[in-house]
């Protein structure tokens, strides 16, 4: 096994997708005339007073994205001094109440005597908000009232341009002005780039590692983000021999990876084997997916006590989640649940549904089903 010689920081290990940002100012759902669109640099949009809604699709790198402005902001590139927010949209409880929680949760301790709500109405903040619904729902109304209170903080809105409209939800009844920006796909430089930060570390031919990525990616017809250039390289640092391969294949190297670092042994007084491990992670992503991803802890733990005692299991499901939380495939915030990438979720319901005839044709005859 190669072995890494050091770590990145995340200005090193992350590679920008090129960024457009449309001219319109004022958003039209209703138009049909083609907006027309410029580039634009994390560090211009982090510096423009305007608010941005970003648009990107399925893991395209909306999410690092987030982390990479927020580290930018800190350090000062910024339109005037801000305090960076990264807030799931999925779990925002509704309400003024809802925003100051989960800035307070983001920091984990605040210094006494700091007013978040006095900071908010000074518009110290630079809220970058993730997991944005991209169609105009009651949530989004919400929002948008939320925003009208707070004119003077920036936000950075971030959505899948995959769900819904590749348009952005704050159409015409939104009471702010907010310019769009759409990610693209990595060109063959930046993916150069990336396999070279990833080969150095790893102490492997650049030229070759670029050259088999951009092989895999031609004849299996994939796309060129950050996420699947990365997901090969894996395989590469694995030293796995890659054939034909497909998405599906290259998470199992991933999620093999974290399992293997999974101490269940410390946890649970009984064996939990491959078998266990699948069959519990396939019911918390079908039970997450109910919920659109996100779920109390408190009723995702009595769920999986209550899968346990159908299947016969005596597994302490507490002890369960919390090592799953530590091997890094689920995430545990502000009393809430869910997998720590879209992507794992996804893996584990698609094996899912190959084991249940049902569940599969139930989410096929629903045209809603992406």
């Amino acid at each position: 096994m190669i072995e890494y010689r050091s770590k990145l920081d995340p200005k090193e290990a992350f590679i920008c997708p090129p960024l457009t940002v449309s001219r319109k100012r004022k958003l039209d759902p209703d138009s049909v005339q083609p907006t027309k669109s410029d580039d634009i640099t994390p560090e211009l949009l982090l510096t423009s007073p305007d608010n941005f809604h970003i648009l990107g699709g399925r893991e395209s790198g909306k999410t690092s994205l987030a982390h990479y402005l927020s580290v930018l902001a800190a350090e000062g590139v910024i339109d005037r001094p801000r305090i960076p927010i990264i807030i799931d949209f999925c779990k925002l409880k509704r309400g003024e109440c809802g925003l100051t929680r989960a800035i307070a949760t983001y920091f984990g301790t605040l210094r006494q005597g700091l007013s978040v709500e006095d900071r908010l109405k000074e518009g110290d903040f630079v809220i970058i908000v993730d997991n944005f619904p991209n169609a105009l729902s009651q949530s989004v109304k919400d929002f948008i009232q939320l925003k009208a209170k707070y004119k003077l903080v920036r936000w950075i809105l971030l959505s899948d341009s995959t769900i819904a409209t590749p348009e952005s939800s704050l159409g015409k009844d939104a009471d702010f002005d907010i310019r769009v920006v759409h990610i693209q796909t990595l060109p063959r430089r930046l993916i150069r780039e990336l396999s070279k930060r990833w080969t150095d570390q790893i102490g492997v031919d650049n030229q070759k590692a670029f050259s088999t990525v951009m092989a895999y990616l031609k004849t299996s017809h994939l796309p060129r983000t950050g996420y699947m250039v990365t997901l090969i390289l894996w395989g590469i640092y694995q030293e796995k021999r890659l054939d034909r391969i497909n998405e599906a294949l290259l998470l199992t190297n991933v999620i093999d990876h974290l399992l293997g670092k999974a101490n269940f042994a410390e946890s649970l007084s009984n064996t939990f084997d491959p078998v266990s491990k699948e069959i519990t992670l396939q019911y918390i992503a079908m039970i997450m997916r109910d919920s659109r991803g996100v779920m109390s802890k408190n009723d995702a733990l009595k769920s999986l006590i209550e899968f346990f005692e159908r299947k016969g299991l005596r597994y302490d499901a507490d002890r369960v989640f919390a090592t799953l939380v530590r091997c890094g495939l689920l995430t545990d915030f502000d009393g809430t649940v869910s997998f720590k990438y879209r992507c794992f979720e996804e893996y584990f319901y698609a094996n899912f549904l190959r084991t249940d005839a049902s569940a599969l044709q139930r989410v096929l005859s629903d045209r809603t089903f992406c």
